[in-house]
């Protein structure tokens, strides 16, 4: 039996803050598909 989770991917944004900071982002590329103990596709 199987399952499914989340695929995050992070990253930095070329613009800056205020501070002089980069600007920093995490979103959802897609799903993971698990069998086992095992990645078996996205």
């Amino acid at each position: 039996m199987g399952y499914a989770m989340n695929f995050l991917s992070f990253g930095e944004k070329a613009e800056e803050k205020d501070q002089g900071e980069p600007v920093k982002w995490a979103g959802v590329q897609g799903g993971m598909l698990f069998n086992g103990m095992k990645m078996t596709g996205t």
